[in-house]
């Protein structure tokens, strides 16, 4: 295998800017790595990477591994893989090339206290990145993963996290935590897919001002289900789903945290959806830095105030609808709405709902109820980054690289990775409305076990 740094890519590292980039800290060369370790129950336990001898043993276990006739370690005995690859606290698994999993597998950190296991992007010899960590043609679970898109030599951020390009193929993520992303952490390239995201934290999602930084993109290909239940969305531009024209048959955000998302809420054909007991601070900025329009007839100065973009652009979508958005609380902090002042001639902040989402409600295939605006004191919120806003509403039109160098992602120490006693949290008082304002009488916001 390669030796970790490279003369030419060491000079590569004086052209890149080091804005928004954490110090990096390469692998331990020395340090050894473990056997692959097969339990009676067929599960394997996977050595982690050290960036030298030992590069890609989570994509080999799984592509040797799955679907096998094995040989447990201590017995000796055969036994039949069961599919499930255990990743030991604290350990990191290097993706370097194309990753493609096409069998149905779990992968999992190993039960107890500890640092979660990292999965990160490295580039080969000649510099290069792949443009998706891992792409998906099975039916794939992750729980307690540390996915880190910063490139262990260059520094540069990942591309796309998560390619889904098989067929009905399941994704789902438990209890994970992801950090670092340019374009989207997933992107839908097949038909009748769905995702499931649970307890989990995704955040530092951007590469230029206006475009992309979204956590999940159809490509116009639809979805059978988006589920995103009890996760903290953070710090990310652009869209937390985008439709881009197609179906989304069940799209479900329950007891969710998004704060400084950067994109309004748009919701194409909709089907079956339920959005309620969410908590939305700092959303929909982007659009809300351009909100005022000339009226051609009477010349003045009129504002698009939309943040629920729900549109039901035909007979079937007004037949096939039944939405639920209840119990959210949408607010903009003191510090954005102090810069919606500032710019108020052009911008505006975005609270409504679309004229599609009241054709909806006359209907009677809208739920529009009990939605609430509450500012709220959290313990130990991520900082958001206003003067990139200040900026970006000062010249909403200016090129993409005009805001490339301008500092928006947050960590806590300015380490890389993440440690679970000390990472941002989002508690805020229970003497808030929000403390029992979900549909149950009970809090709303994400509650994370991290």
């Amino acid at each position: 295998m390669k030796q970790i740094i490279h003369c030419g890519l060491i000079a590569l590292l004086a052209f890149l800017s080091a804005c928004d980039r954490l110090e990096r800290v390469y692998p331990d060369i020395e340090e050894e790595t473990g056997e692959f370790f097969v339990f009676e129950d067929g599960s394997v336990r996977v050595p982690t990477d050290n960036g030298y001898s030992a590069v890609n043993n989570l994509k080999l276990a799984v592509d040797q591994y799955a679907d096998a006739a094995l040989t447990a370690t201590e017995s000796g005995q055969e036994v039949q893989s069961c599919n499930v690859f255990l990743l030991p606290r604290g350990s990191r698994y290097y993706v370097e090339g194309k990753w493609v999993i096409k069998k149905d597998v779990v992968i999992r950190a190993e039960a107890g206290e500890g640092d979660l296991p990292t999965i990160q992007v490295m580039a080969d010899e000649t510099g290069s990145v792949n443009a998706d960590m891992i792409r998906i043609e099975g039916n794939v679970v992750f729980d307690g993963i540390y996915f880190f898109g910063q490139d262990a030599i260059t520094g540069s951020h990942q591309q796309r996290m998560f390619r889904i390009d098989g067929a009905d193929c399941r994704l789902t993520l438990e209890n994970c935590f992801a950090d670092y992303c340019r374009n989207f952490f997933i992107r839908l390239d097949a038909r009748n897919t769905k995702v499931y995201l649970r307890n989990s934290t995704f955040r530092n999602m951007k590469y230029s001002a206006t475009s992309n930084g979204r956590l999940i993109d159809t490509r116009g290909n639809g979805a059978d289900t988006v589920s995103i239940v009890n996760c903290l969305v953070y710090n990310i531009l652009g869209h937390i789903t985008r439709h881009d024209g197609s179906v989304i048959n069940h799209l479900e955000w329950k007891n969710n945290t998004f704060y400084n998302c950067g994109t309004t809420i748009g919701i194409e054909h909709p089907r079956k959806v339920v959005i309620q007991d969410n908590i939305f601070a700092d959303i929909g900025w982007r659009q809300g830095a351009t909100s005022a329009r000339i009226d051609p007839v009477t010349g003045a100065t009129v504002f698009n105030r939309i943040l629920w973009d729900v549109q039901a652009s035909d007979a079937v979508d007004l037949e096939e609808a039944d939405v639920i958005i209840r119990n959210n609380n949408v607010y903009s902090t003191p510090e954005l709405a102090a810069l919606y002042e500032k710019y108020a001639e052009t911008a505006a902040e975005r609270t409504e709902l679309s004229s599609g989402g009241r054709q909806l409600l006359e209907a009677g295939k809208l739920r529009f109820t009990d939605n609430f605006s509450e500012v709220l004191d959290f313990d130990y919120p991520a900082p958001v980054s206003y003067g990139f806003i200040d900026l970006f509403f000062s010249a909403p039109d200016a090129p993409d690289d005009t805001f490339l160098d301008v500092p928006f992602f947050v960590d806590e120490d300015g380490v890389n990775g993440i440690h679970p006693d000390n990472l941002f949290t989002f508690v805020y008082p229970s003497s808030s409305r929000s403390a029992t304002a979900s549909t149950t009488g009970s809090r709303i916001g994400a509650v994370l076990p991290l």
